[in-house]
């Protein structure tokens, strides 16, 4: 489940563009959970998302149980913010165990290093909330940051963006701070380079996620 993750270093080398090695190279991003736009080759959340919610089930039925089924989806999403905030941040490498992992870490590793980046905190947050449909999220890239943002009603002095229409209330789960939904922080100034709506379809959480009882986990290396 950790070792899916990452492509090989090869991918960035340069290529021949004929069709076959066209496709070997999709098949070979798609198995790694990584994406190609354009000249960009880059981490898929909309791909990860589903794949990690196998691991994160008991993530979300602990947050059920705790806060009660008759919990508001705002209460379960700051409940959430103030988990992921409380995990030490720390930086991941670009390349470990002879992989690029573009500074992500799956949500797995993330419990075996004790420490995440923004990146990895919105992916593990993302992967939680990914089991109840209501939930949209969209992911906010700043400049030199990833936010990210649910849709729904915006309370007073909640700082929200509008996409195809819709209001999506905006997030920062990177700690150490405690801030609350509709509070992205002081790197939020109104601008950002893209956002991106996370696609989880339906067929996604019908398809059983296992979690393997033997995990093989490596510690980060460069």
């Amino acid at each position: 489940m950790i070792r899916r993750f990452g492509v090989p270093k090869s991918i960035f080398e340069p290529f021949q563009a004929n069709k076959r090695n066209i496709n070997l190279r999709r098949k070979v991003l798609k198995k790694s959970l990584y994406k190609a736009e354009g000249q960009i080759i880059s981490p898929d959340f909309s791909q990860m998302v589903p794949y990690y919610m196998g691991f994160t089930a008991p993530l979300y039925a602990l947050t059920i149980k705790t806060l009660g089924r008759d919990s508001s989806p705002r209460e379960r999403v700051e409940f959430l913010l103030r988990f992921v905030q409380d995990i030490p941040y720390g930086i991941p490498p670009t390349h470990s165990n002879n992989k690029v992992i573009s500074g992500v870490l799956p949500p797995p590793q993330i419990f075996i290093e004790k420490w995440a980046d923004c990146d990895s905190k919105v992916l593990l947050i993302s992967s939680i909330l990914a089991h109840e449909p209501r939930y949209k999220i969209l992911l906010v890239y700043l400049e030199k940051h990833l936010l990210m943002a649910f849709e729904g009603r915006p309370h007073r002095g909640d700082k929200f963006i509008i996409f195809e229409g819709r209001k999506f209330i905006l997030a920062d789960p990177t700690g150490p701070a405690r801030l609350p939904l509709g509070n992205p922080g002081s790197d939020f100034n109104g601008n950002f380079k893209k956002v991106e709506l996370l696609d989880v379809t339906a067929e996604n959480r019908r398809i059983p996620h296992y979690v393997s009882k033997r995990i093989q986990v490596r510690k980060i290396e460069p």
